[in-house]
């Protein structure tokens, strides 16, 4: 997948500046976030947390009035 092969060249950038170690916040779902973080993993980056803030709506959007006929 793509996500992965762009995850770990994130990872290896990260490496040439000397981050070993990084904090993960996701947002919104999704399956990409397991890909990312596996390609976060096989760059040899250490996870130390893993923060996932979806925002979920409490009542959701309004409904639309039904038709009358």
């Amino acid at each position: 997948m793509a996500t992965i092969t762009t995850a770990e060249e994130m990872g290896l950038r990260a490496l040439d500046f000397k981050i070993k170690k990084v904090h993960l916040v996701f947002r919104g779902g999704g399956r990409f976030q397991r890909a990312a973080l596996r390609g976060l993993v096989r760059s040899k980056i250490q996870v130390t947390s893993l923060v996932v803030k979806t925002l979920v709506p409490y009542n959701g959007c309004r409904i639309k009035k039904k038709r009358r006929i």
